[in-house]
This record gives C-alpha cells, sequence and structure tokens, in this order.
C-alpha cells in the first residue's frame, strides 16, 4: 500500500506539473491532464482517509465552498434561453472550484512527502520547458502578424493573465536555485516575458506584471541589489522603448481617450463600459442582496439605465459577466457570493504569510488585481491554472538565501 500511495502522489504531481506546462499550448490537454490528477487525487484521499487531518485553516477549504455556492446559485436561479444557457460558465466554473479544492486538499495532506531535490527540479524542469514553449509560441504568433498574441488559449486577456503568473512562478524557481545563472536566466525571463505582455495588448497585465515581480523579488531577498536592479531596469527599459510607438503609447492614448469620453457621459468604450457595469452591478446588489437570476439582473438593470442611461453599454455585456470578479459575485450570488470569494482571497494570503509560501501571495495579488477588471473565475483555463499553481505551490516555500548574492556586492537593507 505505501508503494501504492507513493506512485499515486508523484503522479498526480507529474500530471499537476504537465497541466501548467500545456496550459497555454493546448486547453484541451491542461484540462485533460487537470481531470485526471484531480480524480487520482481523491482516489489518494479514499486509499488514506485514515491519515486525513482536517484544520480549518486549509486552504482548500475556501476554494470547495466558493465552488458549492457557484454551484447551488446556479440550482436555484438558471434560467435556460432556448438553446443557449448563460449560466453553464458559472456552473462549469463551480463544478472546477470544487473539485479543484479536493486537489489542493490532498496536496496539503501529502506534498511534503515530495520535498526531495529530485523531484522538484523535475517538476521545474519540465516546467521551465513549457514556459519556454508557450514564450515561442507566442512571439511566432506576434511574428506571424496576429493582431493580439494569445498563444493556446483564444482570449488574449485570459492568456495574458495566465502567462504573466506563470512567468513570476518561474521567476520564483529560479530564485531558489541561488545560483548566478539562476537569477541572470531569472532577468532575463523578466524582459522576455514583459515584451510578450505588450504583445498581448492587454493593460492590466502590462501594469501589474513588473509590479508583482518586484514584490516577490523584494518578499524573496529582503534586500534591493542596485547593480542587478539597474541592469534590469535598462533592459526593461530598452524593450519598453522598442514598444513604445506600436503597441504601448496606443493603449496610453486609448486609456486616456476612454476616461475622458465616459466623463462627458460616452460609455462606449472598453473602460466605460467597465465602469457603468460596476455601477449597474452594485445597484443590483443593493436591491437583491441575497443573490438573484441573471434575468432578474438584466431587468433590474434596463430599469436603471432608463433612468440613467450614461450607463447604456452596460446593457452588451449582461449576458456574459460585469468585468469585476466582486461585483459579479455580489450582483448574483448576492452577500454569500461576496463573502465566499472575499474569503477565498483572505485565505490564500492569510496561508501564504503564515507559511511563508510565496506562490500563494502572489497567485492571490495577480487574482485579486485582474479580478478588478474581469472575471477569471468563470473561465475553464484560468481556473485550472491557478488550481494547479496553489497546488504546486505547497511545495515551494521561502527559503533564506545565499548570504552571497552573486549577482552583485552592492545593496541596500530594507529590513
Amino acid at each position: 500500500m505505501e508503494k501504492l500511495n507513493k506512485s499515486l502522489l508523484f503522479m498526480i504531481y507529474f500530471l499537476s506539473v504537465a497541466s501548467v506546462s500545456v496550459a497555454l499550448i493546448s486547453s484541451g490537454y491542461q484540462r485533460n491532464l487537470f481531470y485526471i490528477a484531480i480524480y487520482c487525487s481523491l482516489l489518494g484521499l479514499i486509499l488514506n482517509f485514515r491519515k486525513v487531518k482536517f484544520s480549518f485553516s486549509s486552504i482548500s477549504f475556501p476554494i470547495i465552498i466558493l465552488g458549492l455556492v457557484k454551484i447551488c446559485w446556479y440550482l436555484l436561479f438558471q434560467q435556460k434561453h432556448g438553446d443557449l444557457n448563460f449560466y453553464n460558465d458559472y456552473l462549469d466554473g463551480g463544478k472546477k472550484l470544487l473539485l479543484g479544492g479536493f486537489l489542493v486538499f490532498y496536496a496539503e495532506q501529502f506534498i511534503k512527502e515530495l520535498r526531495t531535490v529530485q523531484y522538484k527540479n523535475i517538476g521545474l524542469a519540465i516546467l521551465f520547458c513549457g514556459f519556454v514553449s508557450a514564450t515561442a509560441y507566442g512571439f511566432f504568433q506576434a511574428f506571424n502578424h496576429i493582431n493580439r498574441v494569445e498563444m493556446g488559449i483564444n482570449r488574449p486577456t485570459i492568456a495574458a493573465y495566465v502567462y504573466s503568473t506563470f512567468s513570476v512562478f518561474i521567476i520564483f524557481a529560479l530564485y531558489t536555485l541561488r545560483s548566478k545563472i539562476g537569477y541572470i536566466i531569472a532577468g532575463a525571463t523578466i524582459i522576455v516575458s514583459y515584451c510578450l505582455i505588450i504583445l498581448t495588448g492587454t493593460r492590466a497585465a502590462m501594469i501589474c506584471y513588473l509590479f508583482m515581480v518586484a514584490c516577490l523579488t523584494l518578499y524573496h531577498f529582503r534586500k534591493i541589489h542596485i547593480k542587478s536592479l539597474l541592469i534590469v531596469s535598462v533592459l526593461v527599459a530598452v524593450c519598453f522603448a522598442a514598444l513604445y510607438k506600436p503597441y504601448i503609447k496606443p493603449k496610453i492614448d486609448q486609456t486616456l481617450n476612454e476616461v475622458s469620453d465616459y466623463q462627458e457621459g460616452n460609455d462606449n468604450t472598453s473602460l466605460g463600459a467597465r465602469f457603468s457595469m460596476w455601477a449597474v452591478g452594485v445597484h443590483a446588489f443593493v436591491e437583491h442582496p441575497a443573490g438573484q437570476s441573471m434575468g432578474t439582473r438584466a431587468d433590474t438593470t434596463i430599469a436603471y439605465v432608463k433612468q440613467y442611461p450614461h450607463y447604456q453599454s452596460s446593457l452588451h455585456y449582461l449576458s456574459i459577466h460585469l468585468h469585476n470578479e466582486f461585483i459579479d459575485s455580489l450582483s448574483l450570488q448576492g452577500l454569500m457570493g461576496g463573502l465566499s470569494l472575499l474569503f477565498f482571497y483572505v485565505m490564500l494570503i492569510y496561508t501564504g504569510i503564515r507559511r511563508q509560501l510565496p506562490v500563494l501571495l502572489f497567485s492571490a495579488g495577480f487574482m485579486i488585481l485582474y479580478g478588478i477588471t474581469d472575471v477569471l473565475l468563470i473561465s475553464s483555463e484560468a481556473i485550472q491554472f491557478y488550481i494547479i499553481i496553489i497546488s504546486l505551490g505547497l511545495l515551494f516555500p521561502r527559503e533564506t538565501p545565499n548570504p552571497v548574492q552573486p549577482v552583485a556586492n552592492s545593496h541596500l537593507d530594507i529590513q
């Protein structure tokens, strides 16, 4: 039995690694590997139920609760519109969160048995190969004049969210190697990744990526290495300058114009529609704090827009989502939806700090920041990716870096 348990554990680990590695290359393979890893983890929990220890501080519980809330809401409120069911994304997201929670629970129980250099390094090598393949695929698309790089995901925004988080995970893994070559590759990864993120045309990722890299670096090293910082900053600035006119400046101009248009009463823009969606979403929650169907939300919104016609563009997105994770949850699943999402975020951050798990911290950071302007937890690719990243993150606690830093001797302590 012990041999079977170890084999099962290794299988789940490498299935998880493989799922993340192909996330940006093939959504189909990512999904299949994700589900196989979950079914194996359920088998592992059944075989080892006597060894399982329950704790209210488990990060799996808020994931399971969040999934249950979405599923229960679907069962209570779903309405079919002919052959099209707009609720399916929420049901599918809820099922993935519920099942993914058991994968995270299994990882919490048994992942410590994998904390050997051999298996961690093999997993990291596979992840690095997957990341390099995704990066090459992205640049291949850019060189073939695709409008916005999307890699193997048919939505550039979700591709940018997944890729930026994947990149930061790789950077952290390189930091943990505590070697000169590891730091050099990490610096190169930052530069190349940022260039590719710019090519996705996703403003949120352009802004958040460098911020999260800086936070991770400070958290890991607890000091600023002046020489390394200058080198990376100069190289990023060069890339920024090279891509500024064709890619960055149009996005800046677009943002300024959209804010200006919204202030003048025109919300028929990307940002303007988001501002309107947030306003009508808050109103919908106030009117129905216990939750409501998408049809009821639409009726409430239509009546509200008749009073305030400058929110007109929000009507185009009522059958999709409100482009804000928290407001969308509140407007549909009510107070329970908002509280379950908040509980999920808080527990990720709390567990990351208490157990010194940087992967959980930056995963929470990315999901919160991207959740301001989008809804990740009804996207299959995003849920599958973040669930696996959280599971793998339990294997990589923060380690005290080598006191002799090979990259630079000049540094400023901020402890």
